[in-house]
């Protein structure tokens, strides 16, 4: 099949592409009903990261962007990293929901997820918090709308709601200089041989010609409101929302941040009947979002961090590893690859302070339970 250049933002890996991404991953599902590997980089300065993310279960690795708005100097021209969390969870719910007949075809579902931080970047005191989402479901339907739903299966059944429901902590490695390097401040664990993706390739991964173009787009008008009224010190508090429907060709999740001056995007998934975790054939299933969005976070908050206290520090690669088993809350490794001339102090500091301060890391640290309340607009 034809490839495109890997400028393309978003896309499905070409199979020579998609087969070089799974080498160095031989028999890590052994014991895991899925295994979700992202690798991800950081372009330059600033915000922009893209990462090759993939799943065991269906073998698709597809290429995803992210950026942050003006509230934090980005572009504001690819998704911030809260969006595509936002967006996974919300397809999960309507795969669930659908599967459990708690939802009906013309049901919405707006989900709205809050977040804080306290505490100061410079000093290295920052901390971030994330809080239940409310979810509010409405049918333009006559029918009647459960007001009452109980979300025990949605938190065994599916990675966000096991990421909202358990506390999980994440466990890192760290390679300086390509130079593995012992931690303290967070839980260490075994690379196991897991390759900087700045090595591994000889040729650039490439995106399938056919490819859907529609995957992820951008609003055309960003948020109203003045840029200058966003508060950026004190404890800061952001909502993050998500109006989600669906249709016999896919799942649609508007994802935004409720600020002046920023975009919403626009993400598709497969449709409920292709099945619980979706044929991944057409659009990236929920739980690549979720992946994407988990190390698109961390990567902001090492960037923001390097930003305020002007460190020597870039190149910054990661290989996220995330597995699912059946009755066991998923494990998430972070395998981090840097250039610095910094000493290793600082270096680690900068992990444990973008740890603290990654709000996907703190929902899944938190448990967290969905607060519902169901109308019928008609």
């Amino acid at each position: 099949m034809n490839s495109v250049p890997s400028t393309q933002p978003y896309g499905q890996l070409d199979p020579a592409s998609s087969k070089n991404f799974w080498s160095s991953y031989a028999g890590l599902a052994s014991d895991s009903t899925d295994v979700l590997i992202a690798e991800a980089r950081l372009l330059g300065h600033g915000h922009v990261k893209e990462a090759y993310v993939g799943s065991t279960c269906d073998g698709h690795v597809w290429k995803l962007t992210s950026d942050e708005g003006v509230h934090l100097r980005g572009t504001d021209k690819s998704p911030f990293p809260l969006g595509f969390f936002s967006a996974a969870m919300a397809a999960d719910l309507i795969q669930w929901g659908i599967k459990e007949n708690v939802l009906a075809r013309t049901a919405e579902l707006r989900i709205t997820s809050p977040y804080s931080m306290t505490g100061s970047f410079a000093s290295g005191t920052a901390n971030g918090f994330a809080y239940p989402p409310l979810v509010e479901l409405s049918d333009s339907s006559k029918q009647d709308v459960k007001t009452s739903i109980c979300f025990d299966n949605f938190y065994r059944s599916h990675l966000t709601g096991q990421f909202l429901k358990e506390q999980i902590e994440g466990g890192f490695s760290l390679s300086v200089n390509g130079r593995q390097r012992p931690l303290s401040m967070l839980r260490f664990v075994d690379p196991n041989g897991v390759l900087d993706p700045f090595l591994k390739y000889q040729v650039p991964p490439t995106v399938l010609a056919a490819s859907r173009a529609d995957a992820i787009t951008k609003s055309a008008i960003p948020e109203p409101g003045d840029t200058k009224s966003i508060q950026s010190s004190g404890v800061i508090k952001r909502n993050v929302c998500v109006l989600a429907s669906w249709s016999e060709q896919y799942l649609e999740m508007e994802s935004w941040l409720v600020l002046p001056g920023v975009s919403r995007f626009l993400f598709r998934s497969n449709p409920p009947h292709s099945g619980p975790q979706g044929d991944s054939s057409l659009y990236p299933k929920p739980s690549v979002y979720l992946s994407a969005g988990l190390i698109f976070c961390y990567m902001t908050q090492l960037s923001r961090y390097i930003e305020a206290l002007k460190l020597k520090i870039d190149g910054i690669r990661a290989v996220q590893i995330v597995k699912c088993s059946t009755n066991q809350k998923p494990n998430i490794e972070s395998h981090l690859f840097i250039n610095a001339r910094e000493n290793f102090e600082s270096i680690e500091h900068l992990l444990s302070v973008a740890q603290n301060t990654c709000y996907l890391h703190a929902v899944a640290r938190s448990p967290l339970e969905l607060m519902l309340t169901a109308t019928n607009s008609s």
